[in-house]
């Protein structure tokens, strides 16, 4: 996967000082529960749009659990 993954563990691989380090992660390493991804996932661009869109307006749903976490890696 490119991202995490909210319902098992996760394995990242990172370059430190130029030095491999890898460590896995999960749904807890970001204080959340553990999200199925059947939670979040969509069959229409229309269900795609609505998911995106309730995330934009901070409501508590899985997918917001997923960017919440997707995020917090990135930065």
């Amino acid at each position: 996967l490119d991202e995490v993954s909210l319902e098992s563990e996760t394995t990242m691989t990172s370059i430190q000082n130029g030095k491999i380090r890898s460590s896995i992660i999960s749904s807890f390493s970001f204080g959340l529960p553990r999200i199925e991804k059947k939670l979040v996932q969509v069959k229409t661009p229309k269900e795609s749009a609505e998911m995106i869109l309730a995330v934009f307006r901070g409501e508590k749903t899985p997918a917001r659990g997923y960017v919440l976490a997707n995020t917090a890696l990135a930065l």
